[in-house]
């Protein structure tokens, strides 16, 4: 069974299909000509020392200090005294680069963009095309990535429709063996494995098996799709280590969030993504969104808000997948990088996050429950994944936005989007 996974690996070349919550990757990229063209010449990595900065301590900015950056980790500040670059960093605020914890990048050039808006780390979703994701993952100066292969989708479910050219030895069937699936996937290099909950996806069996195969032979982590009441209930039987997305059909109940939270899970609930949807009546018609049903945006708004106040631990993802058309003629544009500020404001203004905990939860927060142990924080030790601010945070998530500087690994980015930015939050 492996050896007819690995054949399709090699004639595959794009990332697989999703449906509602991981919404626009159809079969046409199939045809898609990858970029890989940089806009600019990656900086080297030298000594720097950020002086009079303010930092962010993942509550409060600091009194102004020096930040020393040395072979692409920070180091202790006394020990810049013979730093090659000063930044002086007076009247600014530093924090963490930031980390999206559910992206779809296609190319170089979207990685590219993605860490133009300060984002340092990614957890991409669906690699489908492990070539294309060597290219990216050694490209000096731009965002670290961890991925998944190709999720785990049940013949005849919502995403094995939408991808109708995907190879049919790669779905999962009731009589599928999910564990022999789950090494197949780890085989080929996958940091963590994808599971699609859903009506006719894996059953809730092969699940609990998936995951427990995950666990205990890798010690790596699963994440699952749920956009439904029914999904999430699949998702907290297994057990699986991150819930991606929310419900937009119901309401949880109080009972299912206990139990997330009991089980130590956390969850991704990508608001960016049900925001754009549900603001273009062709998405909706191409995710069979009927209207008077009891699919809405403000379902998924309040299981958000219920998940966080219920004490679960919410990190900041977009589903971000840049500009593409889709079937049926409805056109998408969902930057990269950008809306991960998006997701920042609706982690404040819709779920009722502060600022710093909105922060936290695209900084600290992600890396922790992702396991990224050496970034996430602004600490002598941790990954020089830096971004440097004109105004600060705390007084308006949108502030995230008037960039001034992004070191990836130490390396100063060298193509920024600046605070002329005029984009607004869909």
């Amino acid at each position: 069974m492996r050896s007819a996974f690995m054949a399709a690996f090699v004639v595959v070349l794009y990332l697989s299909a999703f449906a509602v919550g991981c919404p626009f990757h159809t079969p046409q990229e199939t045809n898609v000509t990858t970029n890989n063209e940089r806009r600019s010449t990656p900086q080297t990595c030298v000594k720097t020392a950020i002086k009079d900065v303010r930092v962010f301590d993942g509550i409060k900015f600091t009194p102004p200090q020096t930040v020393c950056i040395d072979a692409g980790y920070i180091i202790e500040a006394q020990s810049c005294a013979d730093a090659a670059v000063t930044v002086n960093a007076t009247g600014k605020f530093l924090i963490p680069g930031l980390i999206d914890s559910h992206v779809h990048l296609t190319d170089v050039r979207s990685l590219e963009n993605y860490t133009s808006y300060g984002c340092t780390s990614a957890m991409q979703m669906n690699c489908g095309n492990y070539t294309q994701c060597d290219i990216m993952a050694h490209q000096p100066g731009l965002a670290s990535f961890y991925r998944a292969g190709r999720s785990a989708v049940g013949k005849n479910s919502s995403h094995e429709k939408q991808d109708p050219a995907r190879p049919k030895d790669t779905l999962i069937y009731p009589t599928t063996n999910v564990t022999e699936f789950t090494q197949w996937q780890f085989g080929n290099g996958s940091d963590y494995m994808k599971i699609t909950a859903e009506v006719n996806g894996p059953s809730t069996q092969q699940q609990i098996e998936m995951v427990k195969t995950a666990h205990c032979q890798y010690h790596k982590q699963t994440m699952t799709h749920a956009s439904s009441v029914y999904a999430y209930q699949q998702a907290v039987e297994s057990v699986t280590d991150g819930i991606q997305h929310v419900p937009d059909d119901g309401i949880l109940s109080d009972a299912i969030i206990r139990q997330i939270k009991k089980q130590g899970q956390f969850v991704t609930p990508t608001l960016n993504v049900f925001k754009y949807s549900y603001g273009n009546a062709a998405l909706q018609r191409f995710f069979s969104v009927i209207p008077g049903s009891n699919r809405t945006l403000g379902h998924a708004e309040v299981n958000a808000r219920r998940l966080y106040e219920g004490g679960v631990p919410l990190i900041a993802g977009t589903d971000a997948v840049g500009t593409r058309s889709i079937p049926g003629g409805a056109f998408v544009d969902m930057p990269f990088g950008l809306t991960l500020h998006f997701e920042l404001q609706n982690l404040v203004d819709v779920v009722g996050m502060s600022p710093a905990e909105a922060i936290n939860a695209a900084t600290r927060d992600a890396a922790k429950w992702h396991r990224l142990y050496d970034t996430g924080s602004v600490e002598v030790g941790k990954r020089a994944d830096l971004l440097l601010l004109h105004s600060n945070p705390l007084l308006n998530i949108s502030n995230t936005l008037d960039i001034d500087k992004v070191w990836a690994l130490g390396s100063k980015v060298s193509y920024v989007q600046k605070s002329s930015i005029t984009a607004q939050n869909p």
